[in-house]
């Protein structure tokens, strides 16, 4: 298992947010994927999981807590966790980075909001809605 040290063979890993990589994020993940499965990013202070199936996998897992966030704000520099701090703590009480039971309740209240016939039941007014931002917008230039 190599170290995350690059996008694309010899890119620095803060590349992965450079133009380039912004443009064309396949053919350098691609590439990633068929060396490797899984990561470590020094930049993000963690694993990175490259394959869908392993990622999958990884969800499924009881052994891997979903609570992601707080561990990285704990592993920030003090510069870092100023900069970037305040959002990732909003995130941090966010449904899907909250292990059991903290997220149960209102995971079962999402649920509930977005059965297939309730966004079915919705379709038409979230069409109008599309048709009338999109009217909005104008004619493509």
């Amino acid at each position: 298992m190599e170290h995350c040290s690059a996008v694309a063979p010899g890119a620095p890993a803060h590349e992965r947010l450079s133009l380039a990589a912004t443009i064309d994020p396949y053919t350098p993940l691609a590439e990633l994927r068929e060396r490797e499965r899984v990561i470590w990013s020094e930049v993000e202070r963690g694993w990175l999981v490259l394959r869908v199936d392993d990622v999958v996998d990884a969800f499924a897992d009881p052994r891997l807590p979903a609570d992601r966030v707080r561990p990285l704000i704990a592993a920030l520099d003090p510069d870092r966790r100023q900069t970037v701090g305040p959002v990732l703590q909003l995130m941090a009480d966010w449904m899907v980075v909250r292990d059991p039971p903290v997220h149960t309740r209102p995971r079962r209240r999402a649920t509930a909001a977005f059965r297939p016939q309730r966004i079915m039941a919705m379709e038409r007014h979230i069409s109008g809605l599309v048709d009338d931002l999109l009217d909005e917008l104008g004619p493509p230039s």
